[in-house]
């Protein structure tokens, strides 16, 4: 069968590109209040949304095991796990 050219094929493709396996490390990333990052996700656990892909964002606190976050440019906040952040460049 011929793969489908659509949009959200492609999307979905370039989520899980270089993230194939999570370490520990994943899991028990630290940031601190304040601190710029950026949503990567990974798609072994617990996907946010696709639409936030790459998203820069702010943290705001921590909460449970993930972190809030309020992304940069959208009036928007998020409660991911620290599995899906990276520190800003």
């Amino acid at each position: 069968m011929r793969r489908s050219k659509g949009t959200v094929s492609k999307r979905s493709r370039k989520i899980g590109r270089n993230n194939k396996m999570l370490t520990v490390n994943d899991y028990t990333k630290t940031f601190e209040v304040g601190d710029r990052v950026v949503l990567s996700i990974r798609p072994l656990h617990k996907i946010p949304h696709p639409r936030f892909f790459g998203r820069p964002a702010v943290v705001l606190e921590r909460r449970g095991n993930g972190y809030m976050v309020e992304l940069t440019g959208m009036n928007k906040q998020l409660t991911v796990s620290a599995v899906h952040l990276q520190k800003a460049a």
